[in-house]
């Protein structure tokens, strides 16, 4: 379980609220910490890394199967088969980070 730190502010004490709250939960003890995302690429240590978007992967997918269902009324079941099990598939086989630098995708 993760506590959090709050601070209460004092009128005059120059306190200024951070701008991101998981900053301020502490793992208790005995706990891990929390995965941090990586900064570089674990290859050729480029910066140039982002996070891949399987929000709009499995979105993508949702719309043409659905294109696909309003063509073919009779392709319903298979295609809503393939919606519910879309989300586990890219979590299983879509990697997380992708760097743009050298083409390596890792988790």
């Amino acid at each position: 379980m993760y506590t959090l730190r709050i601070h209460l502010a004092e009128e005059g004490d120059g306190y200024v609220p951070r701008t991101d709250p998981w900053k301020d939960f502490v793992p208790e003890e005995g706990e891990p910490a929390p995965p941090q995302d990586p900064e570089q690429c674990p290859v050729c240590e480029s910066l140039d890394i982002h996070r891949i978007p399987k929000v709009r992967i499995f979105i993508f997918v949702a719309v043409i199967l659905g294109g696909v269902v309003a063509m073919d009324p009779a392709t319903f079941w298979p295609a809503l088969a393939i919606i519910v099990m879309s989300p586990f598939a890219l979590h299983l086989f879509v990697k997380d980070w992708h760097c743009s630098t050298c083409g390596h995708r890792w988790s």
